[in-house]
């Protein structure tokens, strides 16, 4: 005697334990995580002031987009440069005025090459931008 099969409807997969997984997951990972904002306590940002006009700009560099160099109205070479401070007395601030399209990697370069022990100091002039 064969047995009538019982046709059972199939029932679909429940889902609900398994979101519940992921968010237990989710909240334990939130927990365990070291949640803070950004601090930058390892960098000083530089910086900016209006230079007083009485003070006197003994040297002087200016540099075009090309990357010619003028020492106080003078074509001149970085080894010109440095030797010129090192004639000098004491250690002079250098003031450089560079042209906007001059490459930045280049501006660096030159900065990097003068020497920090002949200048006290390296300003560079920008302008105030206007909107």
């Amino acid at each position: 005697m064969k047995l009538p099969e019982q046709n059972r409807p199939q029932s679909e997969e429940n889902l609900i334990p398994l979101i519940n997984i992921v968010f237990l997951i989710l909240i334990f990972f939130l927990v365990a995580a070291t949640i803070r904002p950004f601090t930058a306590s390892d960098i000083t940002p530089a910086n900016s002031s209006i230079a007083d006009k009485s003070e006197p700009i003994n040297f002087s560099l200016m540099i075009d987009k090309t990357g010619a160099m003028q020492f106080n109205g003078a074509p001149t070479s970085i080894e010109e440069l440095t030797n010129a401070a090192a004639a000098g007395e004491g250690k002079p601030t250098l003031t450089i005025v560079a042209d906007k399209d001059l490459p930045a990697k280049q501006l660096l370069t030159i900065a990097a090459t003068l020497d920090a022990e002949k200048f006290t100091s390296i300003n560079l002039v920008t302008r105030e931008a206007r909107e």
